[in-house]
């Protein structure tokens, strides 16, 4: 969180509940949710990273309730 904030993110990424299921996420569970978590985990299989790069944070466009 404290990254993704540092990257200029501070009103996307509000706390760890913006990307993960958990208020506080442990090492045990650290379950993504449905929306950011699970966008950034769909960017990385599909750029085929080893891990999540904040940076693309800047690409993620929130989807609008209908």
């Amino acid at each position: 969180m404290k990254k993704a904030q540092e990257l200029g993110h501070k009103e996307l990424v509000t706390n760890c509940a913006s990307c993960h299921k958990a208020k506080l996420p442990t090492a045990k569970d650290w379950t993504l949710n449905d929306t950011l978590g699970a966008w950034l985990a769909k960017k990385k299989v599909g750029t085929g990273a080893k891990e999540v790069d904040l940076k693309w944070l800047k690409d993620y466009k929130p989807q609008s309730v209908k």
